[in-house]
């Protein structure tokens, strides 16, 4: 009964460090764009690559978040440059995703997106 009430206790705390690594991703994407209108509005258009910028930023925490997961999940031992290898990979494929589900559902209608 001890090692089934740790292994749940190990999952479950996993599970919350990806949910608040989920939130920090959203939370810099938007700290990001806030600085980016702020810069803009200050120094004028164009101060701050702002899309790149966020794509980083984002690219990152999910290669971090993902290199955590591949690091320690499975139960054989894998080493940290190849689960960070794959992170990579991964966090390329999860933005590449975003990206093109960002644009097939606002489409053209970027606009109308937000009201």
């Amino acid at each position: 009964i001890w090692h089934t009430l740790v292994k749940r206790g190990v999952a479950f705390v996993m599970l919350l460090c990806v949910g608040i690594l989920v939130v920090a991703v959203f939370i810099a994407g938007v700290v990001i764009a806030a600085l980016q209108q702020h810069l803009d509005a200050r120094f004028g258009t164009g101060f701050v690559p702002g899309p790149l910028l966020r794509s980083l930023a984002s690219l990152s925490l999910n290669t971090a978040l993902f290199t955590v997961l591949y690091r320690l999940l499975p139960p054989v031992k894998i080493l940290w440059p190849e689960a960070i290898r794959a992170a990579l990979f991964a966090a390329c494929g999860w933005e590449i995703g975003r990206l093109v589900l960002a644009s097939w559902v606002i489409g053209t209608r970027y606009s109308s997106a937000y009201g």
